[in-house]
């Protein structure tokens, strides 16, 4: 019997899912202001996932152990840049993989800067492919830690000023094949991609205490009583 690797990412059906999603951030990422951009994954990035055309100044960490390594080593919960610093923000599929859930949600919106975009990919738990992530389950592969779009949404956009777009990815069922062209985004396809926008703050002129009216008494009208009155 044919050994299995118990990594979903060393699977032929995943890493094709990768190259799909890595071909939409690239496409995506041409709609964003040049800036510093930082894509975060749960394994290191493969060998045909080149840098981003529009961004030149790539951060790229993957998950290891606990921690992010890759061009510096850091904790998921305190990354060291800076308040809005990153005009593209990428993370796939570092959630799923559970132990990258301590404060990494608020980390990501922390460092997005206003009119940037976050895109955060993760495996469907409500797609089709779900029977074959239980067969390799039985055959003893790591099963993700799932979490659907909408909640991702709610832990990403509550407390921040944002708008979201959702897509999917990968088609109705595993193919060990690359697939050349993304078939229509549809809920029951292998993988959720949530695009998340900082909205830049509005500012709105602070109206001036309008000057207290003066109002001309006619003469006849205020001529004061010579006699003061007494109490």
């Amino acid at each position: 019997m044919q050994l299995r690797s118990t990594h979903p990412f060393d699977r032929t059906e995943i890493r094709h899912l990768l190259a799909i999603e890595w071909n939409d951030v690239g496409r995506r990422s041409l709609a964003v202001p040049d800036g510093p951009a930082i894509s975060i994954s749960a394994t290191p990035p493969a060998s045909g996932e080149q840098g981003l055309t529009a961004h030149k100044r790539l951060v790229r960490l993957h998950m290891e152990r606990g921690s992010l390594s890759g061009d510096l080593r850091c904790s998921p919960a305190s990354l060291p840049f800076e308040d809005e610093c990153m005009q593209l923000v990428v993370a796939r599929h570092v959630f799923d993989a559970g132990a990258m859930d301590g404060g990494l949600h608020d980390e990501l919106m922390r460092i997005l800067a206003p009119g940037g975009l976050l895109l955060v990919f993760g495996f469907n738990p409500l797609s089709s492919w779900r029977l074959w992530w239980l067969r390799q389950g039985m055959l003893g592969m790591d099963m993700p830690e799932w979490n659907t779009a909408d909640q991702m949404r709610r832990r990403l956009v509550s407390a921040n000023r944002t708008s979201s777009r959702l897509d999917y990815f990968g088609g109705a069922w595993p193919i060990s094949e690359p697939a050349p062209v993304q078939v229509r985004s549809r809920p029951w396809h292998g993988v959720w991609s949530l695009g998340v926008r900082k909205l830049r703050a509005v500012s709105h002129p602070i109206p001036l205490r309008s000057r207290r009216k003066q109002v001309v008494l006619r003469p006849e009208l205020a001529q004061l009583s010579p006699r003061r009155v007494r109490l």
